[in-house]
């Protein structure tokens, strides 16, 4: 029995290698962004998703993590908890390590202890809290995860090449192009990245300390899910082989229900007035049956279980989580405290200027 047996259905086969052709999209946009930070940006969001994918490719053997050294594969395992298991509360082992590791202060206003990324529009989308311990100053790991983009390439080459279903020829040709078009509509864009005090970025008081660590740890990548996603959609991204259509919008669709289960696992219990608002207009806007239908979407990421999603039930999910997200991201955002000043441009060109003097000696 071949490993790919193991999917015990051809739409969830199919699933799988629409997922495999959008993560190798990604991979390949990361070398072709020209500006630096706008590419650092394109490489968090890369690695997050990589990890959750390697996971799932890995049980069926298309990728060999055997040529990963244990070392380096411990350090990929830790990413996917960091990313999507851990909790980020302020009394939590894993945040109070990151957090003394970084120097990072809930009071200090006059200390600048973090670096966020924000867009064009000058809104906050990441900060370096969630990858920290994978680009501090280490060499080793920096390396492993430059490797791991490439190795990516060739696992999904494997996948996209095999004997039993040879969509590579027809899947990259078609690639190629959507990379050109993609790439062209990214260059538009620019992430800028500015030195900042986590003091100052919450200092309205509106958040509870749970919410803070969500916030650095976990919602930078939704933002960045968001940003691809809108960028890929503008495009009206899809690939056609034979009558098989592959649609980037069901990839960002699942991301977009894990999301919303992480959400929920942490917020479940939160009693705060900002949460238990997002809430209530949430519960008024959202009917019941999306939150099944949601779930249904999350654990097609498991693929020997893919469960078939019709049409008009997948229309709920795209409607009804524009709805959930757009309300979300405006709670969030309208309650940071985040404005670019003259002093915070200065401190960044210095801790620019010393890290690269740093790396000349």
């Amino acid at each position: 029995m071949k490993d790919y047996d193991l999917i015990e259905n051809m739409d969830g086969l199919f699933e799988f290698i629409n997922d495999a052709i959008f993560e190798t999209l990604v991979l390949h946009l990361y070398d072709k962004v020209k500006k630096p930070y706008h590419r650092q940006f394109v490489g968090n969001f890369l690695l997050t998703i990589s990890d959750i994918y390697i996971y799932e490719f890995s049980k069926f053997k298309f990728i060999d993590t055997s040529t990963i050294k244990s070392e380096n594969l411990k350090l990929l395992k830790d990413l996917r908890k960091n990313s999507m298991k851990y909790s980020f509360t302020s009394n939590s082992d894993h945040f109070n390590k990151k957090a003394t590791d970084m120097g990072l202060s809930y009071n200090n206003l006059n200390i600048n202890d973090c670096v966020i990324y924000y867009d064009n529009n000058k809104k906050y989308m990441d900060s370096n809290f969630r990858m920290w311990p994978y680009y501090k100053e280490n060499i080793e790991s920096k390396k492993f995860f430059y490797d791991l983009i490439s190795n990516c390439n060739l696992w999904m080459k494997g996948l996209l090449k095999n004997n039993e279903f040879d969509f590579y020829t027809g899947i990259m040709e078609e690639l190629e192009n959507l990379e050109n078009v993609i790439v062209l509509e990214l260059n538009k864009h620019n992430i800028k990245v500015v030195s900042y005090s986590v003091s100052r970025l919450f200092n309205r008081n509106k958040f509870e300390d749970t919410q803070k660590g969500f916030i650095l740890n976990y919602y930078g990548f939704i933002k960045s899910i968001l940003y691809f996603e809108k960028i890929f959609l503008n495009q009206n991204i899809s690939i056609t082989t034979g009558n098989i259509k592959f649609e980037s919008k069901k990839f960002f669709c699942k991301l977009k229900s894990i999301c919303i289960k992480n959400i929920y696992d942490y917020f479940k219990d939160d009693k705060s007035i900002i949460w238990n608002n997002f809430q209530k207009i949430i519960d008024s806007k959202i009917p019941s049956d999306f939150w099944r239908l949601s779930g249904l979407c999350r654990r097609n990421i498991h693929y020997k279980d893919f469960v078939k999603i019709a049409d008009d039930d997948f229309e709920i999910i795209e409607k009804y989580q524009k709805i959930y997200f757009d309300r979300f991201i405006d709670m969030v955002d309208s309650n940071l405290n985040f404005k670019v000043t003259l002093l915070d441009k200065v401190l960044t060109f210095y801790a620019k200027r010393k890290s690269y003097d740093n790396i000349k000696k």
